[in-house]
């Protein structure tokens, strides 16, 4: 018993911990679909009326009622949980609605300091994203530019796992050292390529092999699906 009560005590204080890591970078806390709809279930009677769902006035108001007449799906005036966590009622946004949420200030360009308050990759992911989105170095992604490298993207596929390893195996002689992974980067990089290079380096030897990068790959694969994989089922299992 003491055992348990220590493991949800250890599970309440890394759950506090993720929130207050949110907070602290300037996120909203992440809620699942489940907490919105208690959250939002103000009388707790298991159902949504149109009056606990409706926020603000005029057009806001007025959004939320057409989303409601949606989500209502057997249109008896009361959206259970059921049909709140149906996947229809979650279409993907546009790449109009999407650009929207990040153009703060309608403005009709995202700046740098807007993008970093979205949820999107990791921190450091976001100025070369954002370096690479913003052609014309006005300190803005506008709309054509973001559909500009989408399209660029797509024309130009990710490089296979063969072509990867032969970028990096800069003297063609079959295998990868420390060396060819750190020519060039600049110090943060070239304590990032360490790194990399000892998750790569699998039997220690000083190189990494084809064979070695290939297997590594597999696992991170692996590891994805999987993850993938227990969203889909946490997702199934709260319908």
């Amino acid at each position: 018993m003491k055992k348990l009560q220590l493991a949800l005590l250890a599970v309440g204080m890394i759950a506090v911990g993720q929130v207050s890591a949110q907070e602290h970078r300037g996120e909203k806390p992440q809620h699942s679909p489940e907490e919105h709809f208690a959250k939002m279930d103000k009388n707790g009677d298991g159902v949504l009326n149109l009056e606990e769902m409706k926020k603000g006035k005029g057009k806001e108001a007025k959004d939320h009622e057409n989303r409601f007449k949606k989500m209502d799906l057997n249109g008896d005036g009361e959206i259970t949980k059921v049909e709140f966590l149906d996947k229809k009622n979650h279409p993907k946004p546009t790449d109009d609605e999407r650009f929207e949420k990040r153009d703060k200030d309608h403005d009709g360009g995202i700046s740098r300091e807007e993008m970093h308050k979205g949820k999107m990759d990791k921190e450091e992911r976001k100025d070369v994203r954002f370096e690479k989105t913003d052609t014309d170095k006005d300190g803005k992604m506008t709309k054509e530019e973001i559909e500009a490298r989408k399209s660029e993207k797509e024309n130009n596929p990710k490089p296979t796992v063969d072509e990867r390893f032969g970028q990096m195996d800069k003297d063609g002689n079959g295998s990868v050292t420390l060396d060819e992974l750190k020519k060039g980067k600049d110090a943060e990089s070239a304590k990032k390529q360490e790194e990399r290079f000892k998750k790569m380096d699998a039997n220690a030897d000083g190189k990494v092999t084809k064979e070695e990068f290939i297997e590594l790959n597999k696992k991170n694969e692996e590891q994805r699906a999987k993850k993938a994989g227990k969203a889909g089922k946490a997702g199934k299992a709260g319908k």
